[in-house]
Formats: structure tokens, sequence, C-alpha cells
């Protein structure tokens, strides 16, 4: 009997721990309700972006990053989230609205900010002028708990970019 109810408890205690869980979303103030709390903007090598919080006509909140000339390398400016932990076992569902004043790719990957910096995963976005919701999933190559998550190559060209709505959960 004892051991059925720690077998119990044990199982109860990984169904409340929130890496557990696939409705606890990864990305603290993915809504930005809290502005620009929890994100990071890279602006390298004298990249020049702004950003801006929005409310949209739903009452979401979104950012706004205005990038007035294209920069020598895309990679020059990125939203990103860090303090990620990530599971090579797991696999993550990253979920996001988005729009630019005009179409364009841009880059989206999980890395590791610690060195080596090693990519976990990568994927090619292409935004258009209307709000779309973009879904993805993957499993990161391998276990890292300094992770990121990069929204990012939005040095491409001139343009305004809107990201709303971030999420990443663990699919079970």
């Amino acid at each position: 009997m004892k051991k059925y109810l720690l077998l119990l408890l044990s199982l109860v205690l990984v169904c409340l721990t929130p890496a557990a869980r696939a409705d606890v979303n990864l990305i603290a103030n993915g809504d930005f309700t809290n502005g620009f709390n929890s994100w990071g903007m890279d602006r390298l090598n004298g990249a020049a972006a702004t950003t801006t919080i929005e409310q949209l006509p739903n009452g979401q909140g979104a950012v706004r990053i205005e990038v007035p000339a294209a920069t020598e390398q895309p990679y020059y400016i990125n939203l990103y989230q860090r303090d990620l932990t990530l599971d090579p076992t797991k696999t993550y569902k990253l979920t996001f609205k988005a729009k630019s004043s005009v179409p364009v790719e841009i880059g989206l990957n999980a890395k590791v900010t610690a060195p080596p910096f090693k990519q976990l995963w990568k994927q090619d976005v292409a935004l258009t002028t209307e709000w779309r919701t973009y879904v993805y999933t993957f499993s990161p190559e391998e276990g890292t708990d300094v992770g990121s998550l990069t929204l990012g190559r939005l040095g491409r060209q001139a343009a305004n970019y809107w990201f709303a709505a971030v999420s990443l959960t663990v699919v079970e």
C-alpha cells in the first residue's frame, strides 16, 4: 500500500511541475502586458531599431519594432528572450502572431547563450503585411538551462515588425 501511495504522490508532483505541463508558457510576458519586461533586443554594430508597446484592437498587447534602414548583416537586429530551460527529450510548440510593414523573411532560433553558443533549432519565416498566427514545433538538439529564443534577422530591410501572443509550451 505504501508503495502505491508513493507512486501516486510522485505522479501528482510530476503533473504539477511547470516544466512538465503542456499548458505552461515558458515565455515570460509573451503578451507584452508588462511592457518590454523579460525581453531583449540586439542592436549590433550601431544598428538602429526602436521598440514600442501597442495595444491591438482586440485588447492584446504587441511590440512594434521599427527598423529605419537595412543593416550590413540581417542578424544585427533581433528580439529575444533568455534564461529558458530546453530539454532534448521534449518537443516544444512555438506560437506567435506577427506581421510586417512589407513582406520580409525573418529567422527564428533557439540557442545556448553561453560558450560555445550552439544553435539548437532554426526556422525561416515569411512575414506578410497581415496579422497571421505562426506555429512551429521543434526538439532542441541538446539540453540547456541557459537557452534563448530569438525572433531575428530583423535588419534585412527597413520595415516595421509587430509581434504578439508569443508562447512556448511543451507538447505532451
